[in-house]
């Protein structure tokens, strides 16, 4: 199957555009009467834009011949086909593997809003294992991020049951975003010095 990449774009939209306010009040405020209370506010104008990049941007979900990779805020997981056991929308495009809940954040399911224009239709023709108890949900639908990534698993789980490939035995791959989170905690307490001891 070819690569399948979700990660919304608006999220994107919204990480350039706090990044960029950040960047316009530091310096104005850097050029202000009293230069001083940029170094003070930069580390929390950073933490700010740094949380929105990690929540809004970084997230995705790939799909691809080898499996699923869900990349959240602080860890990704790498999910090999014969590990999925199950997939759930029901607030976000969730795989079941390995003992394990992935709740994808770049793939939420539509909110309450959007769920109400989901018609039948849009539930219509969905592959097999979507309907639970002879219904679909919202966040199934082909046109929700859940539901996008929903479809593409359950499409490519289906066609490796019919090949009759290994549904079963391998491992989930966990890895934390050590960086990130480095930088989390390095620009945390550099706010909260610059804060306490202004």
């Amino acid at each position: 199957m070819s690569t399948h990449v979700i990660a919304p774009v608006w999220g994107k939209v919204l990480t350039v555009v706090i990044a960029a306010l950040a960047a316009l009040s530091l310096v104005s405020i850097a050029l202000g009467p009293e230069p001083v209370d940029a170094a003070q506010l930069a580390p929390m104008l950073g933490l700010i834009a740094l949380a929105t990049w990690a929540i809004y941007w970084r997230p995705l979900v790939r799909i691809d011949d080898s499996g699923v990779t869900v990349r959240n805020v602080l860890r990704t997981f790498t999910v090999p086909w014969s590990a999925i056991s199950q997939v759930e929308t029901r607030f976000a495009f969730t795989l079941v593997a390995d003992g394990v809940r992935i709740v994808a954040w770049a793939a939420p399911a539509p909110g309450r809003l959007a769920a109400m224009r989901v018609g039948r239709e849009d539930l219509r023709h969905l592959p097999e294992g979507t309907h639970v108890d002879g219904m679909a949900r919202p966040g199934d639908s082909a046109g929700s991020d859940s539901g996008a990534a929903a479809y593409l698993v359950r499409t490519e789980l289906a066609r490796r049951a019919e090949l009759g490939l290994p549904a079963e035995g391998a491992r989930v791959e966990r890895r934390w975003h050590l960086g990130t989170i480095a930088a989390f905690a390095a620009l945390g307490a550099a706010a909260f010095v610059a804060t306490t001891f202004a």
